[in-house]
């Protein structure tokens, strides 16, 4: 009896786990997301060159913006032309966040997508509209070789 009921709990909490995990991870092109504040949110997955591309689309576009959420020693060592840095990792991040213009439309990267998810994931219940990721982030655009620009500018 001990051994099944070992079984019965190994299992439930395998379900468990693959419960969350699938509740977790964010699908390529996620669909439109209801926020709390009643607003939807747009989330777009993009292939490095799908992202190069729309960079070079919106590059003088005031309504788009491109966000590394890496650290600025990280960002120093080569960025997306044009990005602007907020340092997941600083105490105030959601506050910095929160004072960008929900209105415009928002690449966002970090180094491998850890970052990039979580801060999709908070500017999606603050109510942003129209957010892009980078798959496989900073890393996989270097290993694609796309432009980097290295400094704080």
């Amino acid at each position: 009896m001990r051994t099944k009921y070992s079984f019965i709990t190994l299992f439930s909490l395998l379900l468990m786990f693959c419960f969350v995990a699938t509740s977790i991870a964010q699908p390529a092109n996620t669909p439109p997301t209801q926020t709390s504040a009643g607003k939807t949110t747009v989330i777009k997955k993009l292939s490095p060159k799908e992202a190069y591309d729309l960079v070079l689309s919106k590059k003088n576009a005031t309504n788009f913006v491109i966000l590394d959420v890496r650290t600025p020693e990280e960002f120093e060592s080569g960025h997306v032309e044009g990005a602007i840095n907020i340092n997941y990792d600083s105490e105030n991040f959601v506050e910095e966040l929160n004072k960008l213009d929900k209105a415009k439309s928002y690449l966002v990267y970090c180094r491998t997508g850890r970052r990039s998810g979580d801060t999709v994931g908070i500017m999606t219940k603050q109510g942003f509209g129209e957010l892009y990721r980078i798959d496989g982030d900073i890393s996989k655009w270097k290993s694609e070789n796309f432009p980097v620009v290295k400094g704080t500018k």
